[in-house]
């Protein structure tokens, strides 16, 4: 029988408080989420502890395999579902709360990590309106734990020397996997369980003694301070930028196996005896609890407060976070934890079955009643609906990864009857825009072709870091620019795009961090790039899209960057109406929007020819302190960077000038 090992009590709290911290956004922790790979490998480790010895003594059930695990899991889990149910009915905006849905019915039956990698694409909404995300780490244990059982079965049937070197081979192969994903699929390699395996792979051949035992002192020793100085590494070097997980996993997870195997019962060595210090001792104990609950009350303090919390804020909600970890410890998963108490197998289960089918039931009203919208007062309600204020054809005329739109086909916007002479080239920020420049357009009797490709910039020679074969920015660009040069009738092209988001990337420092796959750019055929090799390669791509477009005898009409806010401006908006604020107090800083712009237009600015025109948004929407999100009873964006259809008219009136002249 395994003895208990105090040690791996606290290296739980070695993997919780840097997730913690980091999550409350303390920057010195900025790599606080290799915290979970700590938890795959310990879990890796205590799983097949149990499975293997059961399995070698021929007394393993599946049945009571699944019993310990819901007696492990669900409690709490459930437990933090009413209550973040609660909570997101009370304070979620319609949009917002039907996400929340879909959240819910993916945790209940453990396909979080399924769903949160599907929706990491580029209109993703900010990980801080998910109370939830954190759940994608529980999907992928409890996927893993589906195969694994049967697999070590299976194995040991075929004889005992073959279930290291198989495991072994396996976690290999899922490593392997990792590396590669982390740089063409880094949504896949972060949430699906193929590239997260070998981390509980490894845990499991620990428990396998595929290791050797280390037997001098001096060894165990040096290797145990290794594995927290690994870790250590990982924890205050790392950050959101750093590919992961891939081969950086390994500083983490290595660190944690040199703690497990160096490690024993009596926590004999420097390190061991470090771990097993009573307090992180206690907060290893109650670290299942306070994983649950330290992001939902984060994101829904957030949430009431809409801006980022201070740092003392962030620390009071931990602190509360801990309280009720306590509490949801001692007094729901302990209860659950005892055979012979209240809860035997088929009691269990029944409560297991009527638990999933109520959160399934809950999640399905919000889901098909869209958010519920009904929970809001009316012109709450009406604020928050734009986020829905999208062009009539937006779904018709923007090309993405399953969508491919020829060029010659794309769509016709203002006086269709009349040929188009004009193009708008773009992303999803021409697409914002479009029916606005259509309806400055028609009032001149003329019309615009739209070829915009999402997550794509009007440039060519370049390609999005992490977007996979489906996303084929390079090939439209190069499309889009043949048919130019071939197309003489069009002779003005109007290029509109988030011009700084593909060198500086999401993170606006303005506000919630945006959500989804990273939008930063290299070269053709290129890998990650560092920030100025990647600034030095746009610019250039740039500059040879501009000439070419020249060359081709076309006028372009350069759209400078439309101030992003770093908000989801609707809901944003809509939750000061709901505590009596007025919208329109509600404004982005002007420097910031300089700051962050400052190297585009300096490349912009540097593109000389009397065929280029410019068009500057911020001198609609910015003065020198600060620019506006609400104008005239209605919200400029439809989230934290795309204009609303009340928003594309009011800066569509900048193009007057290219319609009027002919």
């Amino acid at each position: 029988m395994r003895r208990y090992r105090a040690d791996i009590d606290g290296l739980r709290a070695v993997a919780i408080l840097p997730v913690i911290l980091f999550h409350a956004g303390f920057g010195v922790f900025s790599g606080g989420f290799i915290g979970v790979d700590v938890f795959f490998v310990i879990s890796g480790f205590l799983i097949t502890s149990i499975i293997a010895g059961e399995v070698a003594e021929k007394r393993f059930s599946i049945v009571a395999f699944y019993e310990r695990r819901v007696r492990r899991i669900f409690p709490a889990l459930f437990a933090l579902l009413a209550f973040a149910y609660a909570a997101a009915w009370l304070l979620f905006m319609r949009q917002d709360f039907e996400d929340f849905g879909k959240s819910v019915m993916a945790a209940t039956f453990f396909c979080s990590n399924i769903l949160f990698y599907d929706e990491a694409g580029y209109f993703d909404g900010p990980a801080e309106m998910k109370p939830l995300l954190h759940t994608w780490s529980l999907s992928v244990e409890e996927q893993f734990y589906i195969a694994f059982p049967p697999l070590l079965m299976l194995l040991a049937a075929r004889g005992s020397r073959r279930v290291g070197s198989v495991i072994a081979a396996l976690a290999a192969l899922s490593l392997l996997v990792s590396s590669w994903a982390v740089r063409d699929a880094a949504s896949a390699a972060f949430y699906l369980p193929h590239s997260r395996a070998w981390e509980l792979l490894l845990g499991s051949l620990l428990a396998l003694k595929v290791f050797p035992e280390l037997r001098p002192r001096w060894a165990r020793e040096a290797l145990g301070l290794a594995g927290l100085a690994s870790i250590g590494w990982g924890v205050f070097t790392f950050s959101s930028q750093t590919p992961f997980p891939g081969p950086n996993a390994l500083f983490p997870c290595v660190g944690t196996a040199l703690l497990i195997h160096t490690g024993n019962e009596e926590a004999d060595t420097l390190a061991a005896r470090l771990l097993a210090f009573r307090p992180l001792v206690a907060i290893g104990l109650i670290s299942y609890s306070l994983y649950l609950w330290h992001w939902p009350l984060l994101v829904f303090a957030e949430y009431l407060k809409i801006d980022e919390l201070t740092p003392v804020e962030s620390a009071s909600v931990l602190v509360a976070a801990i309280v009720i970890s306590i509490a949801s410890w001692r007094y729901v998963e302990q209860p659950f934890r005892r055979r012979d108490g209240a809860f035997p197998r088929r009691r269990l289960f029944r409560w297991a079955g009527a638990a999933m089918t109520a959160a399934l039931a809950a999640g399905l009203l919000v889901d098909l009643g869209e958010g519920l919208p009904a929970r809001l007062s009316a012109e709450v309600a009406r604020i928050d609906a734009f986020e829905d204020s999208l062009s009539s054809r937006h779904d018709e005329c923007l090309a993405d990864e399953g969508h491919w739109i020829e060029p010659r086909e794309g769509c016709v916007f203002g006086a269709e009857s009349m040929p188009p002479r004009t193009v708008v080239w773009g992303d999803s920020h021409a697409n914002a825009m479009i029916e606005g420049i259509g309806s400055v357009a028609a009032e001149h009797g003329q019309s615009v072709q739209l070829l915009v490709y999402a997550g794509c910039p009007p440039v060519i020679g370049l390609r999005q870091l992490g977007a996979g074969p489906d996303h084929r920015c390079p090939e439209y660009a190069a499309a889009v620019m043949d048919y130019l040069t071939h197309e003489p009738r069009l002779r003005d092209v109007v290029l509109l795009w988030r011009q700084s988001v593909y060198v500086h990337g999401f993170d606006l420092e303005l506000g919630p961090a945006e959500g989804g796959r990273s939008p930063l750019v290299t070269r053709v055929g290129g890998g990650m790039l560092d920030p100025e090799l990647r600034k030095q390669v746009y610019a250039a791509q740039i500059v040879e899209t501009v000439q070419a477009l020249l060359a081709a005898g076309k006028h372009l009409t350069l759209v400078y960057p439309i101030p992003e806010t770093g908000y989801p401006i609707p809901s944003t908006l809509a939750r000061l109406a709901a505590r009596g604020r007025d919208p329109a107090s509600f404004t982005r800083p002007f420097d910031f929007y300089r700051q962050r712009h400052e190297f585009v237009f300096d490349v912009l600015d540097g593109l000389g020819s009397d065929r280029i025109s410019r068009v500057y948004p911020h001198e609609r929407l910015c003065d020198d302190t600060a620019c506006i999100t609400w104008r005239e009873g209605a919200p400029l964006y439809n989230d934290d960077d795309h204009v609303s259809q009340p928003g594309a008219r009011y800066l569509a009136e900048l193009l007057e000038p290219l319609f009027a002249a002919r």
